[in-house]
């Protein structure tokens, strides 16, 4: 616009396309714009809303996704934004524009699984255990502020529990704890089971029923024990974890005990045995010096005199760390090497003993024979019929029995002056001189 001098002087034109109408809406906008400076200058308050949230779905279980969305009233908001815990710079996760302006920024508790959305809402997405916490939404807008919070718990899709150990051997009287792995949320209850009975009075419990401790370690502890993890939604039990009482070696024996004897030349078999748990471990020694053997069993062939001896057999247990042993004597016999060990005297001595012994035998043998036959014949000579005197001896169908002639034939010559005598009584004693010298002639 240019102006043009009138008496000299120059006037104010409108600029190209300009005309007299627009001046008007300008001059309106101007007062307008002034009036709203003028009534925002006047009005120094600002609206604040407090604004509900809700979570869908009402249980955030992990693995799951949660939709938080906005309940306020109808406000002109320019923006939103969401922190974790605290509305601050440093927990925001996200910051959203809303219409007219499109848009979103993230800030430093973005984990790239939440998604602001509609109306402000946030979507998050495969919950993590960690996600459990305090959510604060902040609304701004011209003179208007609003704020709220919700509080998520995330519930954990239980898996199985660990127990461990899973398997242990345990001393008597020893002090044990078993360990039950799972979260460590106040959510999840752990309950503990043994072979579906009762526990012991010795039991313990601690960190929130995630650790049994067994005092002093008995018999009636043995046995298999388990951990159950239970939440609103879900229930696990662990792998078993089975407990033995380790004890002994006790009652250690070998097949043979004593002393046993052994032929020279011969296989000495022996077998040892223990009450051991775990199993006991065996050694073998001859006379205290180790002697290498199968485990339990020990085979030796005792072909020389100086395998005689002790042999022991030494049960170990590696874990309780007790040792206990038995032992047996062995003794080699032989009747043709017995000679050979002895000295030329003593081989001399025992062969003469030998040769004096049979001779005395034989004498003793004759003297008894000798003696039974003179026995013999004095039988036959005072139980024989007395014949009587000459030509008046009667003859006898039967025959003398060889050597009864001579005792007949004696006692005729020798007493024929007592034929008058009864045949009832005893003949006089014969002189024995007379009787041999008769058996003589005959």
């Amino acid at each position: 616009m240019e102006r043009q001098a009138e008496g000299g002087r120059r006037r104010l034109r409108d600029p190209p396309g300009w005309t007299p109408p627009w001046r008007a809406v300008l001059l309106a906008a101007s007062i307008l714009s002034s009036s709203f400076l003028l009534a925002q200058g006047q009005l120094s308050t600002t609206t604040f809303y407090n604004i509900s949230i809700s979570r869908n779905p009402p249980e955030t279980l992990e693995g799951q996704t949660v939709n938080l969305t906005l309940e306020h009233t109808t406000a002109n908001f320019a923006l939103c934004s969401w922190y974790r815990e605290i509305d601050t710079k440093e927990h925001l996760i996200v910051t959203l524009y809303l219409p007219p302006i499109v848009g979103n920024t993230t800030g430093p508790s973005h984990t790239g699984r939440e998604v602001a959305g509609f109306g402000c809402s946030l979507l998050i997405k495969n919950l993590h255990l960690d996600d459990t916490g305090t959510y604060v939404v902040t609304m701004n807008g011209p003179s208007v502020d609003g704020k709220g919070d919700i509080k998520i718990q995330v519930l954990e899709n239980l898996s199985e529990p660990i127990l461990l150990p899973s398997k242990s051997y345990v001393a008597e009287k020893e002090r044990f704890t078993l360990n039950c792995s799972t979260i460590n949320s106040s959510t999840v209850t752990i309950t503990w089971s043994k072979d579906s009975k009762p526990f012991p009075t010795n039991v313990e419990f601690d960190h929130e029923n995630r650790t049994l401790t067994l005092r002093e370690f008995q018999q009636p502890d043995a046995g298999t024990y388990t951990c159950t993890a239970q939440n609103r939604f879900s229930k696990a039990t662990s792998n078993p974890s089975i407990l033995t009482l380790a004890y002994g070696p006790r009652s250690v024996q070998l097949n043979q005990s004593g002393t046993i004897e052994q032929p020279l030349g011969s296989q000495l078999v022996l077998l040892c045995s223990a009450e051991s748990v775990p199993p006991a471990k065996f050694e073998w020694f001859f006379n205290n010096t180790v002697k290498n053997g199968m485990e339990n069993t020990l085979n030796v062939h005792l072909e020389n005199w100086e395998d005689e001896g002790n042999y022991t057999c030494r049960a170990t247990n590696f874990f309780t760390k007790h040792t206990t042993s038995a032992a047996v004597y062995v003794k080699l016999t032989d009747e043709s090497s017995i000679q050979s060990r002895m000295s030329p005297a003593a081989i001399a001595g025992t062969t003469i003993g030998s040769v004096a012994g049979m001779v005395l035998c034989m004498i003793v043998v004759y003297f008894l024979c000798t003696k039974a036959s003179c026995w013999k014949k004095e039988q036959h000579a005072s139980n024989g019929n007395i014949p009587s005197a000459p030509g008046h001896n009667q003859a006898t169908d039967t025959k003398s029995k060889p050597g009864e002639e001579d005792i007949q034939y004696s006692t005729l010559a020798f007493n024929t002056k007592n034929t008058s005598q009864p045949l009832s009584k005893s003949p006089r004693p014969l002189d024995s001189g007379i009787i041999y010298s008769e058996i003589k002639k005959k």
